[in-house]
């Protein structure tokens, strides 16, 4: 700060500028340095927390469990139950089974993991029928 003062003032000192000029020219600038700094901070934030998301931990050995009362995902770093209730819909294609959980999100449930197409068209025909007896049961609410 002191240096910031010495050399706001050392710059303007050949002026004839006033007093008062040279102290609201020192505040302007320090104004202007602490606004960049909390600009810096944000994308420095912004930053770490667009690296956590990514972050390839998460989804290692992520093991699911399909119930009546919802899907369970596991990792060794975090454990998450999902209601069906909260499922958007339901599809699968040749190689995924995907559960989504809005329309930027979704679970995807690879078929090469399961034992055969008979097990993933069980599995999509299981998770089928729970989300649509959920959205039934709220609808009676």
């Amino acid at each position: 700060m002191l240096l910031i003062a010495f050399l706001t003032f050392s710059a303007l000192s050949g002026t004839e500028y006033s007093f008062s000029t040279k102290v609201l020219a020192y505040f302007l600038f320090l104004v202007i340095i602490f606004l960049g700094m909390i600009f810096l901070s944000f994308i420095v934030i912004g930053f770490i927390y667009m690296i956590r998301q990514f972050d390839i931990r998460t989804i290692q050995d992520c093991k699911l469990s399909v119930s009546e009362s919802g899907v369970v995902s596991e990792t060794p770093f975090k454990n998450k139950g999902i209601k069906w209730s909260d499922v958007k819909k339901i599809q699968q294609n040749s190689k995924y089974l995907i559960i989504f959980l809005s329309d930027r999100a979704a679970l995807l449930i690879p078929k090469r993991n399961l034992n055969g197409k008979v097990d993933a068209q069980k599995l999509f025909d299981y998770s089928e029928q729970c989300l649509v007896k959920s959205k039934n049961l709220t609808l009676f609410k």
